[in-house]
């Protein structure tokens, strides 16, 4: 998603400004972590365009601050007042807790917010089937080895879930969708 004049967009994994400067960014500023299959396309563009491409899953907690520093440095480097938040699956998770939590509700002019696990996963039964046997500590292991540092934030009552639905969601102020 692209902006100019008075407002930034930005995405699940990315941020794209037009005007003075222009950015491409991510949750977590790791570019050594690879793109998934579908985003290719999108990732060769953006590079062709003379971006950066970054994708990660870093623990919640980690990633949040990042996402609403890139923001606030998105908005002073295009002057716009608010950015406009789109995100998909931890990207709409991220971009409702970001906005939540890091004190930018004031910053963020409208939320998209598609498929959010607002509430948790279990990862398709998979993480309860784990719990079930008591090979928690090994899944969490082999998540953290993967780069899935999120995935037990995003669990249901994980810390990050809980936070979020802790008191409303929505901001005063924010447009969501």
């Amino acid at each position: 998603t692209t902006c100019s004049g008075g407002s930034a967009r930005w995405g699940a994994s990315s941020v794209a400004a037009t005007g003075s400067a222009s950015w491409w960014g991510s949750w977590r500023m790791k570019p050594t972590v690879s793109v998934t299959r579908e985003l290719r396309p999108l990732s060769r563009a953006v590079r062709v365009a003379g971006s950066r491409v970054w994708k990660s899953w870093s623990p919640v907690e980690i990633s949040a601050p990042e996402i609403a520093a890139f923001i606030r440095q998105v908005l002073a480097e295009t002057g716009a007042q608010k950015a406009d938040v789109v995100g998909h699956s931890e990207g709409a998770f991220q971009s409702l807790y970001v906005t939540k939590t890091q004190n930018i509700a004031d910053r963020i002019g409208t939320v998209v917010a598609l498929a959010p696990p607002t509430h948790g996963t279990t990862f398709a039964n998979l993480y309860a089937i784990a719990m079930a046997l008591g090979l928690q500590p090994l899944t969490q292991t082999i998540l953290n080895t993967a780069g899935c540092g999120a995935c037990t934030d995003l669990v249901t009552n994980g810390a990050a879930v809980t936070a979020l639905n802790t008191g409303p969601i929505a901001q005063g102020g924010v447009h969501y969708t």
